[in-house]
């Protein structure tokens, strides 16, 4: 899931970000940025103000196979 925070985090190695993917860690939750590198953590994430930003996924088309050839005798 992506969301989106109404203001930007700065995080210590010098990351700003409002948009994370939510990671869930074992029992943790933990946050990538929206280039997908690094975990980082929210602190009292639940109580802050976010929305989800919808994804599109795209779903590959699967075709039947073609009828076999009939056996001509």
């Amino acid at each position: 899931m992506r969301i989106r925070l109404p203001q930007p985090l700065t995080f210590s190695d010098d990351h700003v970000g409002a948009e994370f993917v939510v990671v869930k860690r074992g029992a943790r939750i933990t946050f990538r940025g929206e280039n997908g590198f690094g975990h980082y953590h929210i602190r009292n994430f639940r109580d802050l103000p976010w929305i989800v930003v919808p994804q599109t996924k795209v779903h590959a088309t699967i075709f039947a196979k073609p009828p076999a050839p009939a056996m001509t005798a």
